[in-house]
């Protein structure tokens, strides 16, 4: 058991020379796992929330836009092909991006891949309304093992892959997840028509290394590659997001979106303002080099 703090002080390395302080008013859990430092407690501001190395990583308040923002516009463009059946996720330990995925009735298999059993055993204790009952849904599989190690052990196709891994930023923790070698590992676990959905950190104008990086990599795996992005209050940052597939997508994609994303199974996020995500500020587009 470490020192429990009443006030945690998050030094995110995308944004260097800030400081962003969440208060703890009651922990929950608090242990150093094989892989990383978890603590699941009270904040004053965002409700019950999981950190893991000191940095949060989904709150009660606004886990719905996160993780809503990145399945939905997967799933919506996987269904203008056909139905998606089967959903790869690598990461998700607290279960919400599972729960996501299972709001589907066409799904019919989603695995969930994640190291760390203890953050995963954690949340289900702490956080239940987080995967509200996703684990226990019988199409639910979950593995334990190393993101590069299930894509180089299976040869499962998926018809969406979700990215909930660690900010793609170069020399910062996902340095070696990813890469070139686990980018085409990720890809050839696609259905032909498959569609794969990334979580690319800041999106911030002034502090987006990670997504910049991310796109140029993803741009040169896959035929088409779209950025979005979705405010995210207790990160004190907007955040970006990626689709990415061999497929041809339509321009109007905010449409298809919009469209495709039925009425109703969304909680923070409606069709319509999900299909806003893809648009981006000038002075974003510009910092991203996209066009």
């Amino acid at each position: 058991m470490c020192e429990r703090p009443t006030v945690l002080r998050v030094h995110d390395f995308t944004i260097r020379g800030m400081d962003y302080s969440i208060n703890v008013e009651e922990v929950y859990c608090t242990r150093k796992t094989p892989y990383q430092q978890l603590l699941i407690g009270k904040t004053k501001t965002f409700g019950d929330a999981l950190f893991l190395d000191w940095q949060i990583q989904s709150s009660e308040t606004d886990e719905h836009v996160y993780h809503e923002a990145l399945v939905h516009p997967a799933m919506a463009v996987s269904s203008s092909a056909m139905p998606p059946k089967s959903v790869l996720i690598l990461g998700g330990g607290e279960g919400a991006t599972l729960r996501e995925a299972l709001r589907y009735p066409c799904v019919e298999k989603a695995v969930m891949v994640d190291i760390d059993r203890d953050v995963v055993e954690a949340c289900r204790a702490h956080l239940p309304s987080f995967s509200a009952g996703a684990f226990e849904d019988a199409r639910a599989e979950v593995v334990f093992q190393g993101a590069r190690e299930y894509l180089m052990a299976s040869n499962e196709l998926f018809d969406v892959i979700v990215y909930d891994l660690t900010d793609p930023v170069p020399g910062g923790p996902a340095e070696g997840i990813f890469t070139v070698d686990f980018i085409v590992g990720l890809a050839s676990r696609l259905s032909p028509k498959g569609v794969a959905c990334f979580q690319m950190g800041s999106a911030g104008m002034h502090f987006n290394s990670g997504f910049r990086y991310g796109l140029k990599l993803l741009k040169e795996m896959f035929a088409t590659v779209i950025p979005y992005h979705a405010y995210m209050a207790s990160f004190g940052l907007d955040w970006g997001f990626a689709l990415a597939t061999n497929s041809h997508l339509p321009a109007t994609i905010d449409r298809l979106v919009r469209d495709r994303i039925p009425s109703g199974i969304t909680n923070a996020m409606d069709p319509e303002s999900l299909s806003a995500c893809f648009f981006l500020p000038p002075v974003l587009k510009k910092s991203l080099g996209v066009s």
